[in-house]
């Protein structure tokens, strides 16, 4: 989202005072020289309750994560005791420790330099191997790639016949309530590029064109 839509969207809070959620867990996996700015910059009346975590980055199962909850900090600090209890002090400790002394910016440099050469090495794979005509997007962060295909193709039905080979894809229909997206997929490049990544994507390819071809 630019910057102009995300102070649109913030202004708008404010007009109506409805608080914001903003989930940026990717925001860390930025390609661009500068991290993109969250809207809780734009925040001047505490609406904007921020959230990241390190679960994108480091790994899913430290559970770790934050929010910058501005004027629902009470509010907020109520629900978790009520509902979550204590968190983990052994991980939250750990992550900090990676945190303060530069480490976790080192880490996230290397990350990013990886996961930009596996989105543009995926990319060229899927234009090779997939059939003329796919689109595919660019992302400018994060690991994953939005590919859409012939619209005779029904990737909910491709995903049935990946899983034999132990290859998955998300099916674009599951990312809407309405019948939509099911010529689309989303695929992650969160994995090493290497011959078994580019071989999944080859058969992918392949059983679009069969089902072209039918």
């Amino acid at each position: 989202m630019p910057n102009t839509h995300k102070q649109r969207l913030v202004h708008l809070m404010e007009t109506h005072q409805i608080p914001l959620i903003e989930d940026d867990l990717y925001g860390d996996l930025h390609f661009a020289p500068d991290r993109p700015l969250p809207c809780k910059a734009f925040d001047r009346q505490g609406l904007v309750l921020w959230c990241g975590s390190v679960s994108k980055t480091l790994a899913p199962g430290y559970r770790v994560g934050w929010v910058a909850p501005g004027r629902y900090h009470d509010a907020l600090l109520q629900v978790k005791r009520y509902q979550a209890g204590f968190s983990p002090g052994i991980t939250q400790q750990a992550v900090a420790n990676f945190l303060v002394n530069d480490r976790y910016e080192l880490h996230l440099r290397r990350l990013r330099q990886r996961l930009k050469s596996n989105c543009q090495r995926y990319q060229q794979t899927i234009r090779t191997h997939f059939p003329s005509g796919t689109r595919i997007s660019e992302p400018q962060g994060g690991f994953t790639l939005w590919v859409e295909v012939d619209a005779r193709v029904n990737t909910l039905a491709l995903a049935d016949q990946l899983a034999p080979y132990k290859i998955s894809i998300m099916p674009g229909g599951l990312f809407s309530l309405q019948p939509q997206y099911a010529n689309c997929m989303r695929l992650s490049y969160g994995l090493p590029f290497d011959e078994r990544v580019a071989w999944g994507l080859q058969t992918i390819g392949q059983l679009i064109n069969q089902q072209l071809a039918l």
